[in-house]
């Protein structure tokens, strides 16, 4: 059994998002929560995070889950970027956890590729006006925009002007 209490799911949650310890976005989880319960891209990126974690953990190639979630998610996302759904928030926070995964995993074509794709649908969105007004998404892009720029040693590509 992986996780023997509940304590320690949400020990685990809480190192893994350490900033949200030391900053209240005033997120509301109930809205998380119910992307949950309905919407399966989210619900298949959600799976496919863990997936990745707990391989990355065991030092193990991609394990049947991680890549089933895989092909869920980006089949979803498609589907989705074809229609008007392509702006909605969930639809950012797939395509960052996907570009977050895939630079974990050293994957610079996929990062490349869901970095541009983020890019555009900020854009769409009003670009840095729209994410002064959504801290937590803010802070997520800027840091997989950070991390993009210490693998790569190229300039930040989403946010080039970070500290505005």
């Amino acid at each position: 059994m992986p996780y023997p209490n509940a304590v320690l799911k949400h020990d685990t949650i809480r190192h893994a998002y350490p900033i949200n310890n030391c900053i209240n976005f005033n997120h509301n989880a109930l809205e998380d929560f119910q992307l949950l319960l309905h919407d399966a891209a989210f619900v298949h990126c959600t799976l496919l995070t863990a997936a990745v974690v707990e391989d990355f953990i065991h030092e193990r190639p991609p394990a049947y889950a991680t890549r089933l979630h895989l092909t869920r998610t980006l089949a979803l996302l498609n589907e989705r970027l074809a229609t008007e759904e392509a702006q909605i928030d969930s639809t950012l926070h797939i395509i960052i956890s996907l570009g977050t995964i895939s630079d974990l995993l050293g994957e610079r074509a996929a990062t490349n590729a869901h970095m541009t794709g983020l890019g555009q649908i900020l854009q769409m969105r009003g670009g840095i006006t729209f994410l002064r007004r959504n801290p937590k998404l803010h802070f997520k892009i800027g840091r997989l925009d950070l991390a993009w720029s210490l693998s790569t040693g190229d300039m930040p590509r989403l946010l080039p002007n970070p500290v505005c």
